[in-house]
């Protein structure tokens, strides 16, 4: 027994799954932590337009990504210059980071009135843009660690970002009042993380790795075709995370937003660490096509469901606790919503295994519908769910779209799958049978 778990934990695809989900509940851990302590320092209107600030900023950074990431995964490891391939990555991202904030500084007005105070002062502004440029280089390192297999690095560097977060919102709130305060130590945190990654672990893992401009790369070549496709599928899957909070703060108020955003948070968590082991399977089948030939879907899938059911049991256990930490206040308004949210955790695992071994094989059609479904539809269930049923809409909104798209997805994979083995064994047999 114990060889067992000792070969299963020496596996690269379990071992690395494992490693990307401790950083994920790590990260997810003290940032609880952190906005804990802002709820308890700052009246909740702050909380959730410092809520609101980040979740834009985490969007904007996930929309300057460009699909670039994944294509990062998918084929660091396999070109002749990979440090030249990493600076194109980074000099793209900041330029559509660089138009996107612009963009939404001019336009705030518009389509989020509630966060209109990002543009009150140019050092309000300026610290909302370094927090988005903070953002998309943390997402790139995270990528960069992915690909080579090299995540204990993601580990240091998504500790270090949210201890650094608690401590400076703890010496902040002194001189600083109100959101900004909450804004201002999470944005040192990511400068100093982006600042360690790049000073001490990058270079671990690319020997040769010296940043130079450059955005010379073909538009024809094979990452940048697979990264470009990939980028709707990309904000779709991103999508939910950081275009509810918006909707919620501009339709039921921005207490409404800090309640749901732990809650949100906590309930999510449990999908995005047991899809640890589909972005595993990602990388590893990136970099060897023979790992995805040795580990079996179904085998994949019942170990990714069985980490989701126990992270959801977990969190339903736990998780009531945690948001009185917060508050009564949070307790109240967003337990149901919790225990849903996680519960859908369980069917968006599955889907993102699914998902992961169609990018491996360049199925990037399928990705993108099944990310549709799953994030879109998702989302639209929430803002339905919400209207109808307020908070608790939400979570039962976004479950019952993962449940529909699960068994579409799986009835079509295994039609699919059963369809094209036929054919594989019985071409051979007509062919010999012609000779």
């Amino acid at each position: 027994m114990l060889s067992r778990l000792l070969h299963h934990l020496r596996t690269p695809l379990y071992k690395n799954t494992y490693v990307l989900m401790i950083a994920r509940i790590a990260s997810a851990g003290l940032g609880f932590v952190f906005w804990a302590l802002a709820a308890r320092l700052m009246e909740a209107s702050d909380v959730g337009i410092a809520s609101g600030y980040v979740t834009l900023a985490m969007l904007l950074a996930g929309l300057a990504q460009l699909g670039l990431g994944y294509g990062l995964v998918r084929h660091l490891t396999h070109v002749e210059d990979p440090a030249k391939l990493l600076n194109f990555v980074i000099c793209a991202q900041l330029g559509a980071a660089a138009i996107l904030i612009m963009l939404t500084l001019s336009t705030i007005s518009i389509w989020s009135p509630g966060l209109i105070s990002i543009r009150s002062t140019p050092l309000v502004s300026a610290l909302f843009a370094t927090l988005v440029f903070s953002f998309a280089l943390g997402q790139l390192t995270n990528c960069v660690f992915l690909a080579t297999g090299q995540l204990r690095y993601s580990l240091f560097q998504q500790v270090f970002q949210s201890v650094a977060a608690i401590g400076a919102i703890v010496v902040i709130v002194g001189y600083i009042s109100g959101h900004l305060a909450a804004v201002s130590a999470y944005t040192i945190s990511m400068v100093a993380s982006i600042v360690i990654a790049f000073g001490l672990f990058i270079p671990r893992v690319l020997p040769t790795y010296r940043f130079q401009p450059t955005l010379r790369i073909s538009n024809r070549t094979r990452f940048a075709r697979y990264s470009l496709v990939n980028y709707l599928s990309d904000q779709l899957n991103r999508g939910p995370d950081m275009l509810l909070p918006l909707l919620v703060i501009n339709y039921l108020g921005a207490s409404a937003g800090a309640y749901f955003f732990p809650a949100w948070l906590m309930g999510k968590a449990v999908g995005s660490w047991a899809g640890s082991i589909a972005d595993s399977l990602f990388a590893e089948g990136s970099r060897s096509h023979q790992t995805v030939a040795e580990v079996s879907m179904w085998r994949t899938s019942v170990i990714g469901a069985m980490i989701a059911g126990g992270l959801a049991l977990a969190m339903a256990i736990g998780g009531g606790f945690i948001l009185t930490i917060y508050g009564h206040d949070y307790f109240t308004n967003g337990i149901v919503l919790l225990f849903v949210v996680a519960l859908a955790g369980i069917p968006t695992v599955l889907i993102n295994i699914i998902v992961g071994i169609l990018r491996i094989a360049d199925r990037l059609g399928p990705v993108f519908v099944i990310t549709a479904l799953s994030n879109g539809g998702g989302t639209m269930g929430c803002y339905i769910g919400m209207k109808q049923l307020g908070m608790t809409g939400i979570g039962l909104g976004w479950l019952a779209a993962q449940m529909i798209v699960l068994l579409g997805t799986s009835t079509w994979w295994y039609w699919g799958h059963n369809i094209g083995t036929s054919h594989r064994h019985n071409k051979p047999a007509t062919s010999r049978s012609n000779q």
